[in-house]
Formats: C-alpha cells, structure tokens, sequence
C-alpha cells in the first residue's frame, strides 16, 4: 500500500497539488483537516483533526484500511472529479 503523508497546520490551507498528484497515483492520503483540504479529497482518504495525535490518527486509519475489502483504484474516475481543480 503506497501512502501519502501531508500533515499541515496551516488554517488557510488551499488546494495543495501534492494530494491531488497523490490521489492519481493511487495513493491513500492522510492528512489534517485543515483549510480546504477535507473538500479537494472529498472523501478519498483520511483526515486527521490537528497535527496533534495525527501519527496516531494515520496508524489506527490504517489499521482500518487493512481489514477492510480492498477496492480497485479507478483513476479515470479520480481524473474526472479532479480535472477541474488542477490544469493538465
């Protein structure tokens, strides 16, 4: 499982392009909720509330995703919700 970490503390957070690259490559986010951030996943992985306790956060989500059924990652799909956020 290839994860991305983007643990930001920044309250006026935007769009960071990282997540979105992450995103179609198939990576599983985690990340804080901060700014804009748990809109532009929308849904597509795991937020933590602050960056207090979020290698904590991050360990039990992924101790979730382990047992959960896996999903096949559709990356047309993710393109499609994204392609309007980011120039291609």
């Amino acid at each position: 499982m290839d994860v991305f970490l983007f643990a930001s503390a920044y309250a006026n957070e935007a769009q960071p392009l990282v997540i979105f690259e992450a995103l179609l490559a198939g990576c599983t986010v985690c990340t804080t909720d901060v700014g804009y951030i748990a809109e532009s996943i929308a849904g597509r992985g795991f937020l933590a509330p602050s960056v207090d306790g979020f290698a904590l956060s991050v360990v039990e989500n992924l101790k979730q995703k382990q047992t959960a059924p896996t999903q096949a990652f559709d990356k047309s799909l993710s393109l499609s919700h994204f392609k309007h956020m980011i120039d291609l």
